[in-house]
């Protein structure tokens, strides 16, 4: 069951996640860099319909981590950080610009946006972490099968779709995409402001087996997951 607002629709992957879209009062507002989706007017929406649905939000971004799909794609280390910080700095701003436009001061719209490099040292995303990586590394079969899937598409965005991935190129979406399970398992335990929603345009495939609780872990009790559509005309 979706649950419509008058710019966007929530779509619950579960029947917690349905729950918490009426309970929770956290949600964590994925966003990517690198994904022609995410125009200035996207991202306004998404920002404004999560801080009108939810009490508290955090926008949750990439991180430096994905200089290693570059260099699998060909390009020098240098290269590849230039590439990834002027994209994430690109999309830091529309961010904040969104932020702007909710009339939400620039000093808590900062606390707000996190890059994943800096949840670490948090000790429940570190935890999270570790675990997803001895999930993959350690023979979760559907959890490898799922990232490989993911991996092959975002690698196949990046390179401009030249040709078809190998398993290397494969392997260097790793870190990026562990990082993206680990928020999307217990963002409640990461943020500590209880039952919370992860929001994104879409669920990724390890998202789906995650919830549908086919994975060697589960999502923390209180976590749900909701892909966010813009209505009809929403963003005119």
């Amino acid at each position: 069951m979706s649950l419509p607002t008058s710019q966007v629709t929530f779509e619950p992957v579960n029947a917690v996640s349905e729950s918490l879209l009426v309970q929770a009062k956290h949600a964590v507002v994925a966003l990517s860099p690198f994904n022609s989706y995410y125009t200035q007017d996207i991202i306004n929406l998404h920002i404004r319909a999560a801080m009108e649905h939810f009490e508290h939000i955090n926008v949750v971004i990439p991180a430096m981590n994905m200089t290693l799909m570059f260099e699998a794609c060909g390009l020098t280390r240098s290269q590849a950080e230039h590439k990834v910080d002027k994209n994430l700095r690109a999309l830091r701003n529309r961010i904040l610009y969104a932020f702007d436009e909710m009339l939400v001061p620039r000093r808590l719209a900062e606390q707000l946006l996190c890059p994943v490099d800096t949840l670490q040292g948090n000790p429940v995303y570190d935890t999270l972490l570790d675990n997803v990586r001895n999930a993959f590394h350690g023979g979760d079969p559907v959890f490898q099968e799922a990232c490989m899937t993911t991996a092959r598409g975002v690698i196949l965005r990046l390179s401009g779709r030249r040709a078809e991935p190998t398993t290397e190129q494969k392997h260097a979406a790793m870190e990026f995409l562990f990082s993206e399970a680990a928020v999307m398992s217990d963002s409640p335990g990461i943020f500590k402001q209880g039952p919370s929603v992860h929001l994104y345009h879409r669920v990724v495939e390890f998202a789906g087996c995650l919830f549908d609780k086919q994975l060697t872990w589960t999502p923390a009790e209180h976590q749900g997951y909701a892909v966010i559509r813009p209505n009809k005309d929403a963003t005119e």
